[in-house]
């Protein structure tokens, strides 16, 4: 049986009623929440043995047959007939599967389709099919379609949702066309009128519909379609966590069938637990509550958000910066305070494309850097996603950040010439920023401690936005990306650098950070390189890549100790 890779749910088709069905199989490792999700006509948890051992016996099942999800990190698509035991072997590390259990034929299909449509996917952004008009792409897409393979020797009612998967499969690629079009043109996100009548009417109207992925993923896609385009295209509502709130609003007033409409909410809120954190979201937790009618959906929130906190009440969390009604948070992680010796700092900025990200990115690091003798602070700064703000505000955030550091270092025994900047992606651009472009001070600070880095670390990080699309659009289409590209403004007198990318880089090309490596040795300054073969975007933020850190900084801010 061939194995290969999906994000997110385990789907089961179940034939005919006559007695039940049992799922058995084994996971390994066993998720991090000790529970998998089976969703039919609501949610149950599973709870794997210590070994990953699981086991559900299926009752109710239409004669005609149904769907059933069982959520894991992985897409599994199979088929069982009642009265047969079903046997799911998942590898979560290697991102594989295989089953046991008769029609092999309909499972290997369900597989199949489910694997086309994802290669379907990523081929046309790896082919720039955005890029063209509206009746190409969809003429593409449906030429595309067409090509599948039915099932056969199968179940009507089975063939019926098949074909149903297809279809909400298409419904998400065309909405994610408009946005993404106007992304790789560098315009600003509309719905133009050569759209009209080419978008199906959408009415969430069945929650049968959640058993299916494609579904599922729809869903998240309409989501974030209608809230960026509402945002740009509307006056903003929100102070804070924008896009976030207003996708609750349009999932709350655009939904009316409940059931659809609690998954959405609840998606939602795990959506923001990733993108943003769980720092100062008492007022969407509150939200969610009141929106959602489904208890064991608002309980495992809840405890989703209280779990992230609880595991991170290891450091101090203080306000550096207020900007009217706005609150940035700065999370120090301190080292043990023996000696009159002071000590260096470091101050990481999360990545997110400028448009989230949640300074927990940087905990790890900043625990290791702690246990090394830093003063290690992961910083928060302002986002669009969270407050529709450009990289311009970012910016003053992150020099905002280096003043702040500075202005404590009698409280915490720093030496203010000792003050290191590292970001990953997004964050690494403006690190590069802070030492290298002046000026973009904010207008609330004081001006007396200094806002440039004594070294800088640019983990995966753009260092060329005038070729980044998606920084055309969170510019807000209102600037001249070279005015914050550290390549194109380089001189000569900035600190050491650290550079670490990697050459599979989905985000940010290799190319665009040799160029500008090469531009700062012509400038005759101090930079080390690693550019890794295969890496990818991800892959430098773990304890190894920290240890290379450390060594860099240790060596580029090397003085004689100073003491108090």
């Amino acid at each position: 049986m061939s194995l290969w890779f999906f994000t997110g749910i385990l789907l089961v088709f179940i034939s005919s009623c006559s007695s039940p069905a049992v799922i058995t199989g084994e996971i390994y490792p066993v998720p991090a929440g000790g529970e998998i999700t089976l969703a039919y006509d609501d949610e149950i948890k599973i709870k794997p043995d210590s070994a990953g051992h699981f086991s559900f016996l299926l009752h109710d099942v239409p004669r005609e047959g149904s769907y059933v999800l069982l959520q894991t990190e992985m897409d599994i698509s199979l088929f069982v007939r009642p009265g047969e035991n079903l046997y799911v072997k998942i590898d979560e590390g290697k991102k594989q599967y295989a089953v046991k259990g008769k029609d092999t034929s309909l499972n290997q299909q369900i597989q199949a389709l489910q694997q086309r449509l994802g290669s379907l996917g990523k081929e046309v952004e790896q082919k720039n099919l955005f890029r063209e008009d509206i009746k190409h792409y969809v003429a593409f897409l449906d030429s595309a379609l067409d090509l599948l393979e039915a099932p056969v020797n199968a179940p009507d009612k089975f063939i019926r949702y098949e074909e149903e998967r297809m279809g909400w499969f298409r419904k998400q690629m065309l909405w994610r066309y408009p946005f993404s079009h106007a992304l790789v043109r560098r315009e600003k996100y509309t719905w133009p009128d050569s759209l009209k009548g080419i978008f199906p009417d959408i009415s969430f109207t069945d929650p049968s519909w959640l058993v299916f992925p494609e579904f599922r993923s729809f869903l998240s896609v309409w989501l974030d379609m209608e809230a960026k385009y509402r945002i740009e295209n509307e006056p903003l509502r929100y102070e804070d966590f924008c896009f976030t709130r207003m996708k609750m609003d349009i999932a709350r007033n655009g939904i009316k069938e409940m059931r659809i409409r609690n998954y959405a909410l609840k998606k939602i809120m795990q959506d923001h637990l990733v993108q943003f954190g769980p720092y100062h979201a008492d007022t969407l937790l509150s939200m969610f509550d009141s929106y959602c009618t489904h208890a064991g959906y608002r309980k495992e929130i809840d405890s989703l958000y209280d779990a992230v906190l609880r595991r991170n009440n290891d450091h101090l969390v203080m306000p550096y910066k207020k900007i009217k009604n706005i609150v940035l948070d700065a999370h120090v992680f301190l080292p043990s305070d023996e000696g009159d010796e002071l000590h260096p700092a470091v101050c990481f900025y999360f990545g997110g494309g400028w448009y989230e990200g949640t300074p927990e990115v940087f905990f790890d690091f900043c625990r290791f850097f702690a246990r090394h003798g830093y003063v290690a602070v992961s910083f928060d700064y302002r986002t669009k996603g969270r407050f529709n703000t450009t990289p311009v505000e970012a910016l003053q955030d992150a020099r905002s950040a280096l003043r702040w550091i500075r202005s404590m270092a009698g409280k915490w025994k720093i030496d203010p010439s000792r003050v290191a900047a590292c970001g990953w992606s997004a964050g690494g651009h403006l690190a590069a920023c802070t030492a290298i472009i002046p000026g973009y001070d904010d207008p609330c600070d004081t001006l007396s401690q200094r806002a440039t880095p004594d070294a800088i670390v640019l983990n995966a990080s753009c260092v060329m936005p005038e070729e980044d699309n998606w920084f055309y659009y969170v510019s807000q289409y209102v600037m001249d990306p070279k005015l914050l590209s550290p390549y194109a403004r380089l001189h000569k007198n900035i600190p050491p650098v650290l550079i670490l990318h990697g050459t599979a880089d989905e985000y940010v090309p290799v190319w665009t950070v040799k160029k500008f490596e090469q531009k700062i040795r012509e400038k005759h300054a101090m930079v080390v390189s690693l550019i890794k073969e295969g890496a990818r975007h991800r892959d430098f933020r773990n304890e190894y890549y920290a240890g290379v850190i450390l060594d860099f900084l240790n060596r580029a801010m090397k003085k004689t100790p100073v003491r108090r």
